[in-house]
Formats: C-alpha cells, structure tokens, sequence
C-alpha cells in the first residue's frame, strides 16, 4: 500500500502529550504543538524522543501549524500511520 500525503514532511523528536489532541513536538531544536489525529492512548508508540514525522500546514485558521503524522517504533523498525 503506498500512501500519498501532501504537504511538507517534517522529522521531529516526540516530548510529551498534553491531551488527547495535541503534544510537543521538538522540531530543529524548537518545541511546537502539534495536533494528534488519533485521540487514542498509544503510550507505547508516543514515548518521549521517539523519531517522528509531522505535516507542516500552511493555514492560519488552524490552531497548530502541524500535525502529528508517523512514529517511528523501536521493536519493530517500522513507521507508524498515527490516521490508520
């Protein structure tokens, strides 16, 4: 399955959730809020430092310039589709 996703791919390092829809996100050294799709707990995945791809939006209406995309897991070397 290939997945086509538009917009600006971003590597980051995950540093904690806030609520079920947003978390930090350090990004080039910067924490940012980024919006989290899957209000599920994924505690497992979502561990502080874990290698993390976000979606830059370029919409002012929008509460948080990005969302929160894959998660890289450390068990199995895979990257985890957060909207799946």
């Amino acid at each position: 399955m290939i997945l086509q996703i538009e917009g600006q791919l971003v590597e980051g390092k995950f540093r904690k959730r806030l609520n079920r829809f947003e978390a930090i996100v350090n990004i080039d050294g910067v924490d940012n809020l980024v919006h989290v799709p899957n209000t599920g707990r994924l505690k497992e995945l979502l561990v502080d430092d874990a290698a993390v791809l976000v979606r830059k939006f370029d919409n002012s209406n929008r509460k948080t310039q990005f969302g929160l995309l894959l998660v890289k897991t450390f068990k199995s070397r895979l990257l985890k589709h957060l909207n799946i």
